[in-house]
């Protein structure tokens, strides 16, 4: 039986690439720009950070209903952006808290059919916003004032 040789593609000796640890630090890359951890101008006084159990909750209610039709908003609009309106947050808050399965971004909003009964569906869902929205807003106050 025969060694096999290594295939050869040149002519010479086949070049030996250094791959220690201190010759993968040296290659010339282009420096990378950092980022800044101030917020995008006009967004300096959006909600960052933590979500409370408030704000969990009201955002839930609000999703609710979006999806259930029962809110008075303007046809098309995002879920991900009537969310972030009403949080006082930046849009990608939203979309990092509900990545994945419940994905909001591409959620658009639609009137649901009107029967006497819808009316008072959408009267009750607005109370049950209002009240949740003064809890919210109440516990954001009282954190920022701390």
């Amino acid at each position: 039986m025969t060694a096999k040789r290594p295939l050869s593609y040149g002519v010479g000796p086949e070049p030996v690439l250094n791959c220690s640890p201190a010759s993968l630090h040296t290659v010339d890359q282009p420096a990378k720009k950092k980022r800044s951890t101030k917020p995008r101008p006009g967004r300096e006084h959006f909600r960052k950070g933590k979500w409370s159990v408030e704000e969990e909750e009201y955002t839930t209610r609000i999703i609710h209903h979006f999806s259930t039709g029962l809110l008075t908003l303007p046809e098309g609009l995002t879920l991900r952006a009537y969310l972030a309106q009403k949080l006082n947050c930046d849009p990608m808050r939203i979309t990092k808290k509900y990545a994945g399965a419940s994905c909001l971004g591409k959620r658009v909003y639609h009137l649901c059919e009107r029967s006497p009964n819808t009316n008072s569906d959408m009267e009750r869902a607005k109370v049950e916003l209002c009240h949740l929205e003064r809890v919210f807003r109440a516990r954001v106050e009282n954190t920022s004032g701390s």
